[in-house]
């Protein structure tokens, strides 16, 4: 009994399979060979979505509808008018300050009054000493801290160097803003905590945390303020 040699296909992706099939009959032998091709399944590879680079025209558009409707909740939130809301909030981009971090600072401070006075002599919206606003500006007056843009310049630049002054911890620079860097210094010194309750109030009166603005080019849906 002999059997048929199988046909062999060679090619990438084919599969051949060769059965030899042997019948007999009497004394002849009939060898008969039956091939089956297998092809395999065919994979459509999905488009691949290319992700392009936002436009610098896109990017400033998302950030200026991100501040215009920044502007517009810290008004409708803390009820004031909507050209301080924007003063505060860009002094506050400007001098490295978290604005919602500005904003509850100013409401602790001052409840957003640009004429208060404190009975230590604070003065303006940030309430800024005297001194400190001197060691700030040598050339500023007095009565220039009424002036709120020059008041908040000054104290977001102080909350900015204090932050720095401690590695970037918030509490502690809200603390030092209220009670001075010397006293906090002396307190810390002698083993206590100097927290007086003011880092708390200020961050529990901070600014609420606004929907994210999503913008159609940099990955979401278009979503711009009004």
């Amino acid at each position: 009994m002999q059997l048929a040699k199988p046909m062999t296909y060679t090619g990438i992706g084919v599969l051949v399979a060769s059965v030899a099939v042997v019948l007999e009959t009497g004394e002849a032998t009939q060898s008969a060979v039956r091939t089956e091709t297998v092809l395999p399944a065919t994979v459509v590879e999905p488009p691949v979505q290319q992700m392009m680079e936002p436009s610098e025209e896109l990017i400033a558009e998302a950030q200026h509808a991100l501040r215009r409707k920044a502007i517009r909740e810290a008004a409708k939130h803390y009820d004031i008018r909507r050209d301080l809301a924007a003063t505060i909030h860009d002094i506050a981009v400007e001098e490295g300050i978290e604005p919602d971090l500005a904003f509850g600072l100013v409401w602790v401070e001052s409840r957003f009054d640009p004429e208060a006075v404190s009975h230590a002599g604070a003065v303006g919206l940030a309430q800024l000493m005297p001194a400190t606003a001197k060691g700030l500006d040598p050339d500023i007056r007095s009565s220039e801290l009424f002036d709120p843009e020059r008041n908040l310049r000054l104290g977001m630049r102080y909350l900015r160097h204090l932050t720095d002054r401690y590695d970037g911890n918030h509490r502690m620079a809200l603390i030092a803003y209220n009670r001075g860097p010397g006293t906090v210094a002396r307190v810390r010194a002698a083993g206590e905590d100097p927290s007086n309750g003011y880092a708390g109030m200020v961050l529990e009166n901070r600014l609420p945390d606004i929907a994210p603005l999503q913008v159609e080019g940099l990955g979401h849906a278009a979503l711009l303020a009004e």
